[in-house]
């Protein structure tokens, strides 16, 4: 797939190294789930068992997980920058004349599979988020309850963000890797 080009494309990208306010926001947001619901479930189901400061302790070492997994996301993607830049050329519906389609062609490619892909997580999404409705109408114990909450919130805002995604630009990715595979020089 052109891995090699591609990887050079991402070094590239990657040496600018600027983080836009969403990029901002994606990880701060990440951190506070990963943090909120580890260390609210360590209360709720060990209070009796662990140390309110082993709790917030374990909250960090999540939040810590959360930012290592949202830049591993990123990097597979080649970087936050290129991740902005491919979705100027989706929002464009053109790439620009300055990337080489050859490596443009399998990072749009990894895009459209990844938005797929994301089609399988709304069942998973929807299941779990009955599970956490089901909970939370039967816990008795408050901090049972803000977990639940917290994950009913999490499930929901993690389906509603692949509904956007997928409903608002995988159509246009689609008409841009197939406007690049049928005459290249024209999408460009």
């Amino acid at each position: 797939m052109g891995t090699r080009r591609t990887g050079a494309y991402a070094r590239t990208m990657a040496a600018r190294r600027s983080l836009d306010l969403a990029g901002t926001l994606q990880l701060v947001g990440t951190a506070a789930v990963f943090a909120a619901l580890w260390t609210l479930a360590d209360v709720s189901y060990f209070r009796s068992y662990i140390p309110l400061a082993a709790a917030i302790f374990i909250g960090i070492a999540a939040a810590c997980v959360g930012l290592i997994v949202q830049v591993l996301d990123w990097e597979r993607l080649g970087g936050r920058e290129a991740i902005v830049a491919v979705n100027g050329w989706i929002r464009a519906g053109a790439v620009p004349p300055s990337v080489p389609l050859d490596v443009a062609m399998p990072v749009l490619v990894v895009r459209e599979r990844d938005a797929l892909r994301r089609w399988a997580f709304l069942p998973a999404a929807a299941i779990l988020g009955t599970l956490a409705i089901m909970n939370l109408v039967t816990s008795d114990a408050a901090g049972d309850r803000l977990v639940w909450t917290l994950a009913i919130v999490f499930w929901t805002g993690a389906a509603s963000r692949v509904l956007y995604y997928n409903l608002r630009w995988l159509p246009a990715l689609r008409r841009l890797v197939r406007d690049v595979r049928r005459c290249p020089a024209a999408a460009a």
